[in-house]
């Protein structure tokens, strides 16, 4: 496993705006990169994170059909208060404060029993608005990190600077879904959704704190900021961007099925939809056209067979798919404008295919097994102009420099992954029972960062829970001792890419935790 990111032969550290170079050069502090056991923060405040949300289903029988009503509200509150220079010194921290608002109904109108046709038609209103802020702080050492060794603290000490995005999202939907019983052994199903999209998006860099500088402090502060904000120094990253579309679609699904026999489903589908155009809410000045994105488009083929066995305590259940996503987002560079950077936008065509297996098996009446398998082949089939990782800029031709990604393995997908358990529920008398239970699951090698990069790889490993513990027959209680992660495996569950500002930065999954929970049903 990749937990070892020392970089201090590597490219990046040679670099001399690196970020272990600078922290070396300017304060005398050699980084470690001996994770998991590196940590050294100034300061990590609390997270703080809400969500409260209501949802209301209405049925009513009308005689033949039924309608349904689903209405819902939520809502969301984030704070981080992180430490984003990853260092004992007061640089910066930054991150985005989140507040949504959502509210969703939908009505269904569907025809009740068992028919020759079944049907089921209705609408569904969205209704969304989300301000996402990327606020950025800067302490007492950041005029020291960002602007050399000597300069005055008061420049950048106590800045805060803002890119603060808002949108505003409506959206409406009818669609229709019927299943023609041709035989009592086949079916064939067809579906049918037109959605209309109508969003807005707002986005305004600032600089919101920070003292009173004059003369060359000020000039120096006000170029910083630009360099932030993508605008020129007279600007000193000021900005006001405002952007609109809407947009209406189509998405369906053929699905025919046959009942073998009471034991054997043989199944097939095709379908189309689309996953929504993104908005970057965090656009600097020099990304003006690029705050809205277009949809990512997937068509997708599916076949497969279901079976049971041995008068229903086996099932082994096998599917194999094919999805090709056309405009997939991810991010891309523009090359002309350095200081544009990275930004989230439609890069071209990625396909996925390979096959899902699940099997289950109940030996006896109080042990049940769990096996379930896959294999993902998912690979960018276009995306010729992705930002090249840091250790490829020097020889690409700097920060603005790009790279082909065609023909790689797509970020964040394992190309396997595995995961089975055991869960046992034995009684004991008429009033107890024992529980236990084992789960594991297990990844291949996987590309956390940029494929092409020899930085941000998880190897493949496993994780293994297990608990055991007691429960009254009927669920009215239940006590149970649980570990997490038994094993005490290190693994990532993100990396962050490197920049001038930070390294590359691991998140690590859970290590080994144990508990006792209790519940009980009033």
């Amino acid at each position: 496993m990749n937990q070892n990111l020392n970089l201090d032969g590597s490219v990046l550290s040679q670099r001399t705006a690196s970020w272990t170079n600078k922290l070396e050069s300017r304060f005398g502090y050699t980084p470690s990169f001996d994770a998991p056991n590196n940590a050294n923060l100034d300061n990590q405040g609390r997270l703080v994170s809400k969500v409260d949300g209501l949802s209301n289903e209405v049925n009513w029988d009308l005689g033949g059909v039924k309608l349904t009503s689903v209405s819902a509200w939520r809502r969301l509150y984030f704070r981080p208060y992180n430490d984003s220079d990853n260092s004992p010194y007061d640089i910066y921290r930054g991150g985005y404060d989140v507040d949504v608002n959502q509210y969703s109904q939908e009505f269904r109108l569907a025809s009740n029993g068992t028919h020759a046709i079944d049907w089921q038609v209705g609408t569904y209103y969205l209704h969304e608005d989300l301000r996402s802020n990327l606020r950025t702080i800067y302490g007492s050492d950041a005029s020291t990190f960002f602007l050399g060794s000597g300069t005055d603290s008061a420049i950048l000490n106590d800045v805060e600077y803002d890119r603060d995005g808002h949108l505003h999202i409506d959206s409406i939907a009818g669609f229709g879904q019927l299943t023609w019983h041709v035989t009592s052994k086949l079916s064939l199903t067809g579906g049918l959704r037109y959605s209309y999209e109508k969003k807005s998006v707002n986005v305004a860099g600032y600089q919101a704190a920070g003292a009173d500088v004059s003369g060359a402090s000020l000039t120096s502060r006000n170029a910083f900021l630009a360099s932030l904000g993508g605008t020129t120094a007279a600007q000193a990253g000021a900005y006001d961007l405002s952007a609109e579309s809407d947009r209406g679609s189509f998405s369906w699904l053929v699905n025919p099925a046959w009942q073998v026999n009471e034991n054997v489903l043989l199944y097939a589908s095709a379908s189309h939809g689309e996953k929504s155009g993104a908005a970057n809410t965090s656009a600097t000045y020099a990304q003006a056209n690029v705050i809205l994105t277009k949809p990512e488009k997937s068509t997708d083929f599916e076949g497969g067979i279901k079976t049971t066995w041995a008068n229903g305590r086996v099932t082994a259940n096998l599917n194999f798919y094919n999805d090709t996503i056309t405009d997939y987002q991810s991010n891309r560079i523009d090359t002309s404008n350095p200081s544009f950077g990275t930004y989230l936008a439609n890069v071209g065509k990625v396909r996925m295919r390979g096959f899902e297996f699940e099997a289950s098996a109940r030996p006896i009446p109080v042990l049940s097994i769990n096996l379930n398998t896959s294999y993902n082949d998912a690979k960018y089939l276009s995306y010729d102009d992705a930002p090249a990782p840091l250790e490829y800029q020097a020889a690409l031709g700097g920060s603005s420099a790009t790279l082909s990604l065609t023909g790689y393995q797509v970020i964040g997908a394992p190309k396997w992954t595995v995961q089975g358990g055991l869960d046992l529920d034995q009684p004991l008398s008429d009033h107890l029972s024992l529980t236990a239970y084992a789960n594991t699951s297990w990844r291949s090698r996987t590309a956390m960062i940029n494929p092409r990069s020899i930085y941000g790889w998880q190897d493949n490993y496993a994780v293994l829970d297990a608990g055991i513990g007691v429960k009254a027959p009927d669920g009215s209680w239940s006590l149970q001792a649980w570990a997490r992660n038994l094993t005490n495996t290190h693994y990532a569950v993100s990396y962050g890419s490197a920049s001038a500002a930070a390294p590359v930065t691991e998140v690590l999954g859970n290590p080994r935790t144990y508990g006792v929970t209790f519940s009980h049903r009033f």
